[in-house]
C-alpha cells in the first residue's frame, strides 16, 4: 500500500527531527523519535527502550566533545506505508565541520520501522550500517 502524502511527509520529518535532535544536543526530543520499547543500532551497539536510548545519548555526547559540530545527513529516503506501519531507508553521511573545513566521517545507511502512535510516528527500530570501504 502505498500510504498518504500527509504520512509519507510526517515520516520524512520524524528523520529530520531525530538529525536536528542529535545534532544540536536536545537529546530528550531525540530519545521522543522513538517509541517507548524502540531500537537503535549503530556502530555503538544496540539500545533498546527509552532508557538505554538515553545511555546512547550519554556517549554520544563524549564523542560531540572532541567533535562539536556533527552533522547528519540523510538522503534519498524511500518509505512503504502500510496503515499506522512503515518501512523505510534512507542513505546517510555523518559529516563534521570546523576551521579546516567539512569532513566526511562515515556514509552508510538507515534502515527504519516506522509506527504510528497516537497519530505520530515514531521510530520502531533503527538501524544504522556503514559503508564498507572498498577493497584495495
Amino acid at each position: 500500500m502505498a500510504g498518504s502524502f500527509e504520512d509519507r511527509f510526517e515520516i520524512q520529518e520524524l528523520v529530520s527531527r531525530y538529525n536536528h535532535a542529535i545534532d544540536f544536543a536536545d537529546y530528550d526530543a531525540w530519545v521522543d523519535c522513538f517509541t517507548p520499547d524502540g531500537v537503535f543500532e549503530g556502530g555503538a551497539g544496540r539500545f533498546v527502550g527509552r532508557a538505554e536510548l538515553q545511555k546512547f545519548t550519554e556517549q554520544f555526547k563524549q564523542m560531540r566533545l572532541k567533535m562539536p559540530n556533527i552533522r547528519h545527513c540523510v538522503l534519498n529516503t524511500v518509505t512503504e506505508v502500510d496503515g499506522d506501519s512503515a518501512t523505510s531507508c534512507s542513505y546517510l553521511q555523518l559529516l563534521t565541520t570546523g576551521q579546516e573545513g567539512t569532513k566526511l566521517l562515515f556514509s552508510g545507511r538507515y534502515n527504519d520501522k516506522v509506527v504510528k502512535v497516537d497519530g505520530r510516528w515514531h521510530f520502531k527500530e533503527r538501524i544504522a550500517t556503514r559503508d564498507m570501504p572498498p577493497k584495495e
